[in-house]
């Protein structure tokens, strides 16, 4: 039984007790072998039942509307906060798109460091080979220089010596003129005299 019929059902059985307390007998049959005030009391008792049950009703359909009332606002509540929780997801989803993007852009210039890493690690290699290679060669270029300067300075030894031989021979051969030249003039000077 709802509240409103309860209400209906106090309000009719109220009017039934005070026609009955008028004297008159509304809703009963005539041959009824109860009298008036006996009909007064089971009313009245059915009136207290019914008060008792609108109470309840009451109390009820309070209860009712405040846990209406508490589920409303736990539901505006769990609404705002699912819209919170979903403007919070989709802000995260950015995130991860906008990170997955990065990632990749990352993955991509790492490959491209990594190619350039080898290519140029490859120069690296062909340049110290090439450079090893130059090495080597101009390593032996002084060797050869090296031993060219020995035998040049061997060579301009042996040359120094004769030309100190050649000086000395020169000298002595010019002493020597000198000495046949003094001998030449004494000679004709002895046939001049003579």
């Amino acid at each position: 039984m709802d509240l409103e019929e309860s209400n209906l059902d106090v309000v009719t059985m109220q009017e039934m007790l005070n026609s009955l307390q008028n004297g008159g007998k509304i809703g009963f049959n005539q041959t009824s072998n109860l009298d008036s005030s006996s009909n007064a009391k089971i009313l009245r008792d059915e009136i207290a039942m019914l008060r008792k049950e609108v109470k309840l009703a009451t109390e009820a359909e309070e209860t009712s509307k405040k846990a209406m009332d508490d589920l409303a606002s736990a539901l505006s509540e769990v609404a705002m906060e699912s819209g919170t929780a979903n403007e919070w997801l989709r802000l995260l989803e950015e995130q991860v798109a906008h990170l997955k993007k990065e990632i990749e852009r990352l993955r991509e210039e790492l490959e491209l460091q990594m190619e350039t890493s080898e290519r140029l690690r490859v120069e690296s290699e062909e340049q110290v080979l090439a450079w090893s290679v130059k090495e080597i060669g101009f390593i032996s270029y002084v060797k050869k220089a090296d031993e060219g300067n020995v035998s040049l300075k061997q060579e301009n030894h042996k040359l120094n010596e004769a030309l100190v031989a050649a000086e000395n021979t020169t000298r002595i051969a010019r002493e020597e003129g000198l000495k046949i030249m003094d001998i030449l003039k004494d000679d004709a000077d002895m046939l001049r005299y003579r």
